[in-house]
């Protein structure tokens, strides 16, 4: 609240009252005032646009250089993985080569067991057939 203004005993205030060329004077000097102001309020918005413009220049430019280096990490990144992918693919192929060449030798193992045995069969069998006398 504005303080209160001192008056005279009768209500009126105590304040001098002016001449028109002494108010005249007062009022111009006001408008020079607000002018003024008003000059400098425009220039310190002009200054402040500028500031900001500059900021945001070197704001993209160091987030262009941000994203260029997220885009090199991101590459280099992607490539690796194909790599790794890749050695793996190859590290499956050999496991799964080594599976079949085992699978091949036990079978073959298999294969020469059967066979060895039944050679001894039939041989078993032809002698206990030289052995025997014929059956008429």
């Amino acid at each position: 609240m504005p303080a209160k203004r001192k008056t005279t005993m009768k209500g009126r205030s105590t304040k001098k009252k002016r001449s028109g060329s002494a108010q005249a004077k007062v009022k111009k000097a006001m408008r020079e005032k607000m002018a003024a102001k008003k000059k400098l309020a425009a220039a310190i918005k002009k200054l402040n646009k500028a500031k900001k413009a500059a900021a945001k220049t070197k704001k993209t430019s160091a987030k262009k250089a941000k994203s260029a280096v997220k885009r090199k990490t991101k590459r280099k990144a992607s490539s690796a993985r194909k790599a790794k992918s890749a050695t793996r693919r190859q590290s499956a192929k050999r496991r799964v080569s080594a599976k079949k060449g085992r699978k091949t030798a036990r079978k073959a193992s298999a294969k020469k067991t059967s066979m060895a045995r039944r050679r001894t069969r039939s041989r078993a069998r032809k002698s206990s057939a030289a052995v025997a006398p014929p059956a008429m």
